[in-house]
Formats: C-alpha cells, sequence, structure tokens
C-alpha cells in the first residue's frame, strides 16, 4: 500500500474506533435512543457509517485491478456536492435506502461489520500504486481513486462526528 493511503486508512481507523467509543460512553438506554423519529440513535449512526463504507467496498470489489489501471479517476458533479456537504455538516442530510441499518441493529454488530468494512478498504487499498489509482466506479459518485474513495469516508465520518450525538 502507498505510504500516503496507509496514513490516511490509519487515522480512519483511529477514527472510527474513537466513535464506537464515544457511542460507549453513554449510558445504555442513550445509545439507542432515536432523538426524533427521522434520526438515527448512536448505534444506528455507527451501523449506517459501516453499511455506507461496505457498500462502497463491495461496489469496488466489481472492478478489476487491470480493468482500473487503464482508467482515470472521473468523480461527478454528485460525489463533489456530496463531500463538501459531508464536510460542511451544518445540515441534515437524507440518508440513501440501502444504508439505513435495520431496526434492532446492536452495537457490536455496528462495529463488527464497520470493522470487515474496514477490511476490505484496506484489500482494496492494498493494490492501488498511488493515491489517484482508480479503485472504484460506483453509481452515482463516478470513477473515483483511492484517495477520492478516503475523502468520502473521511467526509462522512466527520459529518457524524460533528453531530454526535445525533
Amino acid at each position: 500500500m502507498h505510504l500516503q493511503l496507509r496514513n490516511r486508512f490509519e487515522a480512519l481507523e483511529e477514527r472510527k474506533k474513537a466513535f464506537i467509543a464515544r457511542i460507549k460512553a453513554l449510558p445504555v438506554e442513550a445509545q439507542s435512543h432515536r432523538p426524533s423519529p427521522n434520526r438515527f440513535s448512536p448505534v444506528e449512526v455507527a451501523m449506517h457509517l459501516a453499511l455506507s463504507q461496505r457498500a462502497s467496498t463491495e461496489a469496488a470489489k466489481k472492478l478489476r485491478p487491470e480493468t482500473a489501471k487503464a482508467m482515470h479517476p472521473r468523480p461527478t458533479f454528485l460525489y463533489k456536492q456530496t463531500v463538501a456537504n459531508l464536510k460542511a455538516a451544518n445540515r441534515w442530510l437524507p440518508t440513501f435506502g440501502a444504508r439505513v441499518p435495520s431496526a434492532g441493529s446492536t452495537l457490536d454488530q455496528a462495529e463488527q461489520t464497520w470493522d470487515w468494512a474496514q477490511s476490505d478498504l484496506k484489500s482494496l487499498l492494498e493494490w492501488a500504486e498511488h493515491p489517484q489509482s482508480v479503485v472504484t466506479k460506483e453509481f452515482p459518485f463516478g470513477v473515483l481513486s483511492a484517495a477520492q474513495l478516503l475523502d468520502l469516508f473521511d467526509a462522512h465520518l466527520h459529518y457524524h462526528e460533528a453531530r454526535f450525538p445525533v
């Protein structure tokens, strides 16, 4: 793995652990409390982050490394707008349906799912020769480099860190 990607991956992993620890530090009843019917509980936020990352890494698995090497990053306007909105973290943003956690998820399940997603991400980054290597072609975000995929995950986690405890 390229050194810059390794450093970013490790930083993301540490932030994931810290986010889970923040949830564990809450009283048990607060961990699964929804602040309103259309907002996620802290446990649901962790599962949502895990599901989102897992969906992106699953999409990336469909792109063969030899095909990716012939491609150039081409993020869509929607990708750029999404990352900007997540970084701003100044308003509620909607969630794609497949990234909505099922009712009754536990923190252990969320943590395990997120660990799997991180493991998949690490494997994906292993074959990226440099940060601008294409690693995924994901609707609706376009063709993304390793750095852009990490930017998306970083911005998404930032959004929920800034809005914690939801």
